[in-house]
This record gives structure tokens, C-alpha cells and sequence, in this order.
């Protein structure tokens, strides 16, 4: 994934994988925070999406970590903001609010796939998409 590194994750529990997956927007999947709070899920993907035409990623798994694309300077000209210093970010979710996940879905222009790490458990995850 972008910059960033996985030591911000712990090590999925016995029995779940962990794969990467890089899409483009609109990414196909529909993204919900469980009711407990305690992590972002997938619960749908949209038949013929960016996700499914992909493969990999399925009702149930759990989101770990996103891409997200931040600006590092700033500078006024006028009346006008000029953003530059585009960088991708690894944003790890546990411990973060969804809207705060989402928004860094967001962030990317329509141009910049956004990548995203599931946990998957109880269901088999090819040793190639294994992390």
C-alpha cells in the first residue's frame, strides 16, 4: 500500500488472511461501521462494480486499513487556495471513526485508485493475495 507500513495492524487472528486491493472509483462496495463499532465491514458488493469485477472482496470482510491523499502545502493566491505536495497515505481504521475512513476513501481524485486492506475469516484467501 502507499506510504505507511503494517506494524500499525496487528497480526489478523488465527484462521484469517489478510489481502490488498486496488480499485478505482466508484469502488463498487458498500462499506458499513458494525453495530458495536468495533470495525468496518463490507456488506454488499454491487454486481458488476469496480470490486466485483475484481474478485477478491466479499460480503463479510473486515476493512483494515485504506490509501488516502493528502496535501502537504498550501499557499493562497488571492482569493484562491493552491493545494500541492499530493501524497498517499496508509491509513490503518482500527481505532479510527468511519467518517474519518470514509473521508480518506474520499480524498482521492477521480484519477487515483484507492487501495484497500481486508481481513477475511473462515474463508479461504489464495496464498498469492495472503499478506
Amino acid at each position: 500500500m502507499a506510504s505507511g507500513d503494517r506494524a500499525s495492524s496487528p497480526p489478523p487472528p488465527p484462521g484469517c488472511g489478510r489481502y490488498e486491493v486496488t480499485l478505482k472509483k466508484p469502488l463498487g462496495l458498500v462499506l458499513e461501521e458494525n453495530v458495536k463499532g468495533e470495525g468496518i465491514y463490507c456488506v454488499e458488493v454491487v454486481p458488476n462494480g469496480a470490486a466485483d469485477l475484481d474478485g477478491q472482496v466479499r460480503q463479510g470482510d473486515q476493512l483494515i486499513a485504506t490509501s488516502g491523499y493528502i496535501y502537504t502545502t498550501e499557499q493562497k493566491y488571492q482569493d484562491n487556495i493552491v493545494r500541492g505536495g499530493e501524497r498517499l497515505v496508509r491509513l490503518a481504521t482500527r481505532g479510527e471513526r468511519f467518517d474519518t475512513v470514509m473521508a480518506a476513501i474520499r480524498s482521492h481524485p477521480g484519477h487515483v485508485p484507492v487501495t484497500l486492506e481486508f481481513q477475511r475469516c473462515g474463508g479461504s484467501i489464495d496464498s498469492e493475495e495472503n499478506l
